[in-house]
């Protein structure tokens, strides 16, 4: 009976808002309104920029693969892309379905002299990661992105770190669009829409947050202590399921002036990719991309429902995020 009541609001939403994805935040503004960024459902994808990665994809410094392997790609290539790659879409077509987090892990490509996400291998230069966003926000001003910067795990290039270039860099295209840390996750939504700012920049290296990085203001960068992050690191769907509710009751506890992600994802380990080398083990996934379709079959749209409706889960992450997922997400916001 809840389920078919749940379908029935649902569906009331639905049939109210032909809903473009695209600016839902918009078409969605007088259910979101009156509430705090944490209160709202944010789609968002894990390891976000990796669509580009295949099996010519070259190995980073300060990753968990040996570099060596680069000299074997025709044997190691397509191995080890199948659990680097996490999304199918460009950063550009995941905030045209809606996506609203972006999870970008950055390092340095010596080689190239330039900034790339990472996973693993090289993603996609950082220059092209900022373009897209840009032109999403360019052409969609009233929706807002949450940007999460991580990985950092190798960005000292001929002794110098890199780090700060790279936060020039965005400072440079997003300058006049940032929305100031002055403000906290549990901030009216219209105090933000009142402003120019929408685009909320987490860095996950606080020491370029409490030193001024040249030419930026010190506003600019949120500290990763705005968000919470549990992190299941599994590879099974029932373990990750536990972890989430468990984590859930901690939360409680906490104070509520946080971003709560949910990471809908899990992890490989080394009996994962084993198994996923034996011809013989036809239930074993052999992707990223087939271990996200058990956690989507295990975490399902009423699970999603009741977890928003703790009111301490507000970003929702997953690999090869897809139309489907992220409009649930959305949809929650319409939950009377």
């Amino acid at each position: 009976m809840k389920k078919i009541l749940i379908f029935l609001m649902i569906a009331s939403a639905f049939s109210a808002h032909a809903l473009d994805p695209a600016d839902w935040m918009r078409e969605l503004l007088p259910y979101i309104i009156d509430k705090n960024l944490n209160d709202i459902a944010w789609p968002g994808s894990h390891d976000s920029a990796t669509h580009k990665i295949d099996k010519s994809s070259n190995i980073a410094k300060g990753q968990d693969i040996p570099t060596c392997l680069d000299h074997i790609k025709f044997i190691t290539g397509d191995i080890i892309a199948n659990w680097s790659k996490a999304q199918k879409f460009s950063i550009y077509s995941q905030l045209m379905m809606g996506v609203r987090f972006l999870d970008l892990r950055i390092t340095h490509n010596d080689s190239e002299k330039t900034h790339y996400s990472v996973h693993g291998v090289f993603g996609q230069k950082v220059d092209e990661i900022i373009e897209e966003i840009w032109q999403f926000m360019d052409e969609h001003p009233t929706e807002i992105i949450i940007l999460s910067i991580g990985g950092l795990s190798h960005m000292i290039y001929e002794e110098k770190d890199t780090n700060e270039d790279l936060i020039q860099k965005f400072y440079a295209r997003f300058g006049d669009k940032y929305i100031s840390n002055r403000f906290s996750p549990n901030t009216p939504l219209i105090d933000i829409l009142n402003t120019d700012g929408r685009l909320i920049l987490i860095y996950q290296e606080d020491k370029f947050i409490e030193e001024n990085v040249q030419n930026v203001p010190s506003d600019f960068l949120w500290s990763k202590t705005n968000i919470v992050s549990p992190w299941a690191k599994t590879d099974d769907v029932n373990a990750l399921w536990k972890f989430l509710e468990e984590e859930s009751k901690w939360f409680h506890e906490t104070p509520k002036n946080q971003f709560y992600l949910v990471g809908a994802t899990l992890t490989p380990n080394e009996k994962t990719i084993i198994s996923a080398l034996n011809p013989f083990d036809s239930k074993a996934p052999k992707n990223i991309s087939d271990m996200a379709k058990i956690v989507r079959e295990k975490i399902n749209f009423y699970a999603l429902i009741d977890m928003f409706r703790t009111g301490v889960h507000s970003i929702f992450t997953m690999d090869f995020v897809n139309q489907v997922d992220v409009e649930q997400i959305i949809w929650l916001n319409a939950l009377p």
